[in-house]
Parts: C-alpha cells; sequence; structure tokens
C-alpha cells in the first residue's frame, strides 16, 4: 500500500479522494463495485418507474439487494485492510490513513445500503400500473 501525503490540509484531516487513491487494489474493487453496483441499480429503479411497474418484482429485489450488500461490502473492504495491516509482524502501530480507508469504505457502503432503502420505498409507494387501463 502506498503512504498518502498531505500537503498543506487543514486541521490535519484527509479528503476522502485522498483516501480512495491509496486504497489497495482488492478494497479499490470492492468500492468501485459498491459505486457501480448503485448506479445500476438506480437506473433499473428509474427505468421501472417511468415504465410504471413493467418489471416491478425485479427492480425491488435489486433495491432490497443493494440495501443489504451495501453495508456488507464496505465492511468487508474495511475489514480486509485493517486485517492486512494487524498480520504484518514488522508493524508496530497502525497508520492513521489506513484506519481512514476503512472508515471510507464502511461509510461508502452505508450510504449506499440507505440509497438502496430509499429506492425499495419508493418503489412500494408508487403504484404499478394495471394492464388494460390508462
Amino acid at each position: 500500500m502506498v503512504p498518502v501525503q498531505v500537503v498543506e490540509e487543514p486541521h490535519g484531516r484527509l479528503p476522502s479522494y485522498m483516501l480512495a487513491e491509496g486504497l489497495e487494489p482488492t478494497a479499490n474493487l470492492v468500492l468501485q463495485g459498491i459505486f457501480w453496483l448503485t448506479l445500476t441499480i438506480s437506473v433499473v429503479v428509474l427505468a421501472d418507474l417511468i415504465m410504471r411497474g413493467r418489471f416491478r418484482n425485479i427492480s425491488l429485489t435489486l433495491a432490497r439487494m443493494l440495501a443489504a450488500f451495501g453495508p456488507l461490502l464496505g465492511v468487508y473492504g474495511a475489514a480486509k485492510i485493517l486485517m492486512n495491516v494487524s498480520l504484518d509482524l514488522n508493524r508496530t502501530y497502525i497508520d492513521p490513513g489506513t484506519v481512514g480507508q476503512s472508515a471510507l469504505l464502511v461509510a461508502v457502503g452505508a450510504l449506499c445500503g440507505c440509497i438502496g432503502v430509499v429506492l425499495a420505498a419508493v418503489l412500494m409507494i408508487v403504484p404499478v400500473r394495471r394492464r388494460g387501463l390508462p
């Protein structure tokens, strides 16, 4: 893992884009996977809302899956980062940047899970157009 360099940051905080740039390949894959999964499911739900319920069962199942898998993928990525660091016997401390990267993955996973809950709620509220009715 490449150490993240902080130059003239206020209050010693790292912005999220710097934390994301320093992710190891597995964690980066998890982060991109969460993002693309959320984007794809959001497009499917939007298409279902525009078409007024043509494939409501599929889109509702995908939205619920996002609500469940988003936080799980975030916690998995964070645990993988922390376990890689903690199992390295040459280290005597855990770098704060590592903790920040783990917190970033958990936060992104929780955000995507919340988006999944909102999409599922919208799909349950909006009525389905019945066949033969205008």
